[in-house]
């Protein structure tokens, strides 16, 4: 990607059974304290394409396909939060993780975000890549997705549509590595696929925005119940990155990065600092007072 050093990871597909969605496609990577990294909506494990092998050098990695994406089961449920948090539950029992640090982008960010809230003794951190979940400022184009008939059209005309679709994600589509919008289409053209997302956006947002009940960030609750780290880029055309500026001015405890030439994506468009940063941040987590430089 544009000057950044390639690092196709080397992973393994694994599949579990997971209670109340059936069969859950991931992969992993790595040995040592777990990291659970978690994609957004009508995305796969492959958001973390440019991650995984930095970050597996000295943890394990778990990325889940969540319920209804990718190459997991796509059962008719609600796909809401609810579901969500339950799902990731019972997938890190249905593995044995316990102390884990969540990575999430977007959707997958706030399921992380949750999950830390409601069970802080089992999160040691997060890693927020532009989470849902800090206002609810929201791109038109995903209010208007959320509207039934006529975001299901929206929806599948973006499927169709190359451009579209990897401009709302990156400012720079072109530096992307074609195979993350060849698997990307592949699973997003899967049977069910198209259920799960429009079922996630309208539980997800309405025309005024992100819904109320999913901005965990409010005046009423500013805080985090971990160490966090979060991360955004400046050109985020689905979530503004005001959001990201809210957090660095009212939860100073927060390690916030912003960068410039970075859409939505900002741990692939800039993929070797985001992997530099995260690693010095699961230094200080995992190894207090003996972080070490990544380059």
């Amino acid at each position: 990607m544009g000057t950044q050093t390639k690092r196709e990871p080397t992973v393994d597909h694994r599949y579990v059974q997971v209670e109340g969605i059936g069969y859950v496609h991931y992969v992993t990577a790595g040995q040592g304290p777990p990291l659970v990294l978690l994609h957004g909506l009508s995305t796969s494990y492959i958001t973390w394409y440019e991650n995984i092998s930095a970050l597996s050098e000295g943890y394990t990695v778990y990325v889940p396909d969540l319920p209804g994406h990718g190459d997991t089961a796509k059962p008719d449920i609600a796909y809401s939060l609810e579901t969500g948090d339950t799902f990731i539950q019972r997938f890190l029992d249905a593995l044995g993780l316990d102390k884990v640090v969540f990575i999430g982008n977007s959707i997958g960010g706030l399921l992380g975000w949750v999950a830390a809230r409601r069970r802080p003794e089992k999160c040691l951190g997060l890693v927020l890549s532009a989470p849902v979940g800090i206002g609810r400022g929201l791109a038109w184009s995903l209010r208007m997705a959320s509207v039934p008939v006529v975001g299901a059209l929206l929806l599948s005309l973006e499927k169709r549509s190359k451009d579209g679709f990897m401009k709302r994600l990156f400012s720079h589509p072109e530096r992307v590595d074609p195979a993350v919008y060849e698997e990307l289409q592949r699973v997003r053209k899967l049977p069910g696929h198209f259920r799960a997302t429009t079922r996630s956006m309208r539980n997800g947002a309405t025309l005024g925005g992100v819904r109320r009940s999913l901005v965990l960030f409010n005046d009423g609750d500013r805080s985090f119940p971990v160490p966090t780290l979060l991360t955004w880029g400046e050109g985020d055309q689905m979530l503004p990155v005001e959001q990201a500026h809210k957090v660095a001015r009212l939860a100073p405890g927060v390690e916030v990065h912003v960068w410039a030439d970075c859409g939505h994506w900002p741990h692939m468009e800039n993929a070797d600092e985001f992997n530099r940063v995260t690693l010095d941040f699961l230094d200080r987590i995992h190894r207090p007072g003996q972080a070490l430089p990544h380059k």
